[in-house]
């Protein structure tokens, strides 16, 4: 009976599926997923011309397309997937906003960061309870 139990233990370890542990991996990899995106925008914006207000609707569509990357990678199907998600884009919002505010040298707290979290949060709900679902199977 012990063993059964200590057997348990270990694959859970050696899986890494803690929740935490994988939240972080969750929102490591959506900021590492921004960072490469934002990259290669601003090396096609040295080469082409893009009009600013186009830059705005791509830097948000790169985000949020990065949160469901994040919670796809946290989610396993043992895990209650809405709440993984709710704290992978909650989590990566407020990251996303403090490593961009310090690349940009200013820190502003406006209606557009709010809106910024929140549609984080509520996307990362719908993909951690797809992504839930997708991995039973």
């Amino acid at each position: 009976m012990k063993s059964n139990s200590n057997t348990k233990s270990n694959k859970s370890s050696a899986e890494g599926n803690t929740p935490l542990l994988s939240i972080i991996k969750g929102v490591f990899v959506a900021l590492l997923c921004t960072l490469m995106f934002t990259m290669v925008v601003v090396l096609l914006s040295m080469f082409t011309e893009i009009a600013d207000g186009i830059l705005a609707p791509i830097d948000v569509i790169a985000k949020q397309v990065a949160v469901v990357i994040g919670v796809f990678v946290a989610v396993n199907s043992k895990m209650k997937g809405w709440l993984t998600g709710l704290f992978v884009g909650l989590l990566f919002a407020v990251f996303s906003f403090c490593i961009f505010s310090v690349m940009n040298g200013t820190f502003i707290l406006d209606q557009a960061l709010g809106m910024s979290i929140l549609f984080s949060a509520i996307l990362g709900v719908i993909s951690g309870i797809i992504g839930v679902n997708l991995k039973k199977y």
